[in-house]
């Protein structure tokens, strides 16, 4: 069957010819046998006797437009100012032509360089690393049955309505690097929010109250009084972070009356090893499906939500515990992917 007229001469033909040319058959008689140009054989043969090759080598296709200097240029002004957009990039690129935003996003992509929501991982000084660390350190030998003798607690605010996201541009494993041009910055502009105090017991047990305004000392022990300390067994610690309102004269006080002991020594700035942290962004994921037209109705909601959570989830969460630890051991006391 002849392919005259076809730009390329498929693999199964070009197969045949080198079949042919082994067995002894002259180029001549291969063109005439499969309706191919002479030269078309030749070259055929003549690749496979140079590198065994039968396909058609893959083409280079059209030149780049970006000149490689200039993809130079534009990844190392992308590694400076990682927070640029592709249009911010276009902008501050000049090398006197106009790329479409595709461009520049692909020309970054293959030098590592992709787009990512900015971390939210707190910045550690020297003394938070080695504290963070030594404490570690210490709690390496506990096992998950010890954990779940620990009632996690924290605060968080709720937005009514979700705030502007934070995209960054980093090479892959940059997320936990302890820069600040690659964690996002606070966004200004007043919120509908909410603030919420939450605890959880690895039995399944949970608090979540609502917080009038800010979180102060005398709110903090009327919340541990009313809804923590009744559940609160014996032998059983409360980890709370380092808050001023959790750390005052009275508060301490009003604990050590009431019998409530603490998990000792909590490292500051380690939301990675508050297990509690991980319920607040699936909690609001579940209340952003859900519709809340104001404040009142987005605290039934996440009320709602709150107590819907799997005991499996927060199970989880308990048995990740020793991994966490020996994780920030093998960073050296930086930020973990938790």
């Amino acid at each position: 069957m002849g392919i005259k007229g076809r730009k390329e001469i498929p693999y199964f033909v070009r197969k045949r010819v080198i079949e042919k040319f082994l067995e002894g058959v002259p180029a001549v008689k291969i063109s005439l046998e499969l309706l191919l140009p002479k030269s078309s054989v030749g070259n055929i043969i003549t690749n496979y006797k140079k590198d065994g090759r039968i396909a058609v080598r893959k083409r280079s296709g059209r030149p780049p437009k970006v000149s490689g200097k200039s993809q130079q240029n534009l990844r190392r002004l992308s590694v400076i100012c990682p927070k640029l957009t592709s249009k911010g990039l276009q902008s501050s690129w000049a090398d006197g032509h106009h790329y479409h935003d595709s461009s520049i996003r692909r020309i970054l992509r293959k030098y590592g360089l992709f787009g990512r929501r900015a971390s939210r991982k707190p910045l550690l000084t020297k003394i938070h690393i080695s504290r963070r660390l030594a404490w570690c350190k210490e709690k390496k030998k506990n096992g998950v049955s010890d954990w779940k003798k620990v009632v996690f607690s924290d605060e968080c605010s709720v937005q009514l309505r979700c705030g502007r996201v934070n995209f960054v541009r980093r090479p892959v494993g940059a997320k936990f690097r302890n820069s600040k041009k690659y964690q996002a910055s606070n966004v200004g502009g007043k919120q509908k929010t909410i603030m919420v105090f939450g605890a959880i017991w690895a039995s399944g047990l949970r608090v979540l109250v609502r917080v009038e305004g800010s979180m102060d000392s005398a709110q903090y022990m009327t919340i541990l009084e009313e809804y923590v300390l009744p559940l609160l067994e014996e032998n059983f610690l409360l980890q709370q972070d380092n808050a001023p309102c959790h750390k005052s004269n009275a508060v301490l006080s009003f604990m050590e009356t009431n019998g409530i002991a603490l998990l000792p020594d909590w490292p500051a700035r380690s939301p990675d090893l508050n297990i509690i942290e991980h319920v607040w962004p699936y909690l609001k994921e579940r209340v952003s499906r859900r519709e809340v037209p104001d404040l009142d109705n987005l605290w039934h909601v996440l009320e709602d939500e709150f107590y819907k959570i799997p005991n499996s989830f927060i199970d989880n969460l308990y048995n990740s515990l020793p991994r966490r630890i020996e994780e920030v051991i093998r960073n050296h006391g930086y930020p973990t992917r938790y």
